[in-house]
């Protein structure tokens, strides 16, 4: 985060509004569902969370936009950065909780929009799981067997 933003410690309590949808990260892997987030706060470094559950969180502002994953700032597909946050951030965005999840207005008039479960498991106290497998070393003897690329192809392999 830039240290030229000002920020005023400003406070937003979760809101309830009917037919509303949890955002969507579009992760491959996947996240949990909750707890919802209670209190989102403005500070100095960033955006200060709660849970429903009591753990707390600051999430640097930058971070955020960077994670903004939205169709304009993330390829729907491949899941690829389209925006890349190279501008300081100068102005603090307003935030505000929708349904526990968090809402983000930044000075440029985006909107990125973060399901609650999914800022909880990347919290910086919080040990990310990963989705790739564990690796296995191949036996003693173990022998690669060699397959002709057209018999790959092939349906009946």
């Amino acid at each position: 985060m830039n240290s030229a933003v000002q920020a005023t410690p400003t406070t937003m309590t979760a809101t309830t509004t009917k037919q509303s949808q949890a955002p969507e990260m579009g992760e491959l892997s996947p996240y949990q569902t909750g707890p919802a987030l209670t209190q989102a706060t403005l500070v100095q470094t960033g955006v200060a969370l709660e849970w429903q559950d009591g753990q707390q969180s600051t999430l640097p502002l930058l971070w955020l936009r960077d994670h903004c994953a939205c169709q304009a700032c993330r390829h729907p597909q491949t899941r690829e950065r389209l925006y890349l946050p190279l501008e300081p951030i100068t102005e603090p965005p307003s935030v505000a909780l929708l349904d526990g999840h968090l809402h983000i207005n930044w000075q440029d008039g985006h909107v990125s929009a973060f399901h609650s479960g999914w800022l909880y498991q990347r919290r910086p106290e919080s040990k990310l799981v990963s989705s790739v497998p564990n690796a296995k070393p191949w036996k003693d003897n173990f022998t690669p067997e060699c397959v002709r690329h057209d018999d790959f192809l092939k349906p009946q392999g």
